[in-house]
């Protein structure tokens, strides 16, 4: 499975396109960059579109870190596969 419930064809039925769809279609990840979340590629359906912003810079989808959880339980809740590399946190030591 794809973590989209679908099957691939059989490789003699690909063609060209088909193949694309099956072989080069690449999972959604979501990353933490210096304040933002960074969402490459998008996934498919139209929910996360509330969610992101474009940015020029860098030909990405943006995300504010503020809706990180927001985004997830969205993407979860339409049964969309998200990669999800914005949650390593590093341990914060703190003095009394």
């Amino acid at each position: 499975m794809f973590g989209l419930g679908l099957e691939p064809p059989l490789k003699s039925h690909l063609t060209p396109h088909k193949c694309y769809a099956f072989c080069m279609a690449r999972r959604p990840t979501l990353r933490f960059d210096r304040g933002t979340l960074i969402l490459h590629p998008p996934p498919r359906g139209r929910r996360w579109v509330e969610f992101a912003t474009w940015d020029d810079r860098i030909e990405k989808f943006r995300l504010p870190a503020l809706s990180y959880r927001s985004f997830l339980e969205a993407m979860r809740s339409e049964g969309t596969d998200v990669e999800d590399k914005a949650q390593v946190f590093e341990q914060l030591t703190l003095a009394p």
